[in-house]
């Protein structure tokens, strides 16, 4: 016997509300797997969990709601695969992109506190107000 989820429990499962589970059904993106006739309750499976987090995973990836349904509804699971180890390879691209950039960001914070030390470490002119809007120097 299949345990069921209710749309809920789904939403909580895939970090969601239940609202979005309510919106990917009315659009055929991922329709519960039972729908009771009197409530118009949905309940989920664990299958349909995962395809939730694949539709997840997807929008991280910048799809549309549009063209992750074309994916999810190819008929041959190769082709899910195939198109899937595409989305991780670009996944790792953008990954490595942001470390670049964070190790640039790095090396910039590194410059400007180092100017910040420099800055410090030198003896600054210090004046001392002798009188309103006249001021004089105490040392250098």
């Amino acid at each position: 016997m299949k345990k069921y989820f209710s749309v809920g429990e789904a939403a909580r499962a895939v970090h969601t509300t239940s609202e979005t589970l309510r919106h990917y059904d009315r659009i055929g993106l991922v329709k519960p797997s039972r729908k009771d006739e009197w409530t118009n309750y949905r309940y989920y499976t664990e299958q349909d969990i995962v395809r939730l987090n694949t539709v997840r995973a997807l929008q991280m990836m910048d799809l549309s709601l549009q063209e992750i349904k074309k994916v999810l509804d190819y008929d041959d699971l190769e082709k899910i695969v195939s198109f899937l180890a595409r989305a991780e390879q670009k996944a790792d691209e953008k990954i490595a992109a942001l470390q670049y950039s964070k190790s640039k960001i790095q090396a910039a914070k590194a410059d400007y506190e180092q100017n910040i030390c420099l800055c410090w470490n030198s003896s600054p002119t210090v004046y001392s107000l002798s009188a309103p809007g006249v001021s004089a120097k105490v040392s250098s």
